[in-house]
């Protein structure tokens, strides 16, 4: 099978800038958090900021996939 790298090449760079997106989340997400007083919002917030976080987690994963060398450096971190 033939892949074409250069799409590979712009979907790590799509999934680099989507990530980057779903860390901005997860730090407005806690600032709410931690600024509300009311106990609901504080739950529906933490829920969406743990979807956030699954969100990273995937996308890392694909990262991993189409990045053969952002791979071995995770690798090397052990992660």
């Amino acid at each position: 099978m033939v892949y074409d790298l250069s799409a590979t090449k712009k979907d790590a760079e799509k999934i680099r800038s989507d990530i980057m997106g779903e860390q901005d989340a997860i730090i407005q997400y806690q600032a709410h958090i931690d600024e509300s007083k009311s106990e609901e919002v504080r739950e529906v917030l933490t829920h969406i900021l743990n979807d956030e976080k699954e969100h990273t987690a995937e996308l890392t994963k694909l990262l991993r996939k189409l990045d053969k060398v952002q791979d071995e450096k995770f690798k090397k971190e052990g992660l």
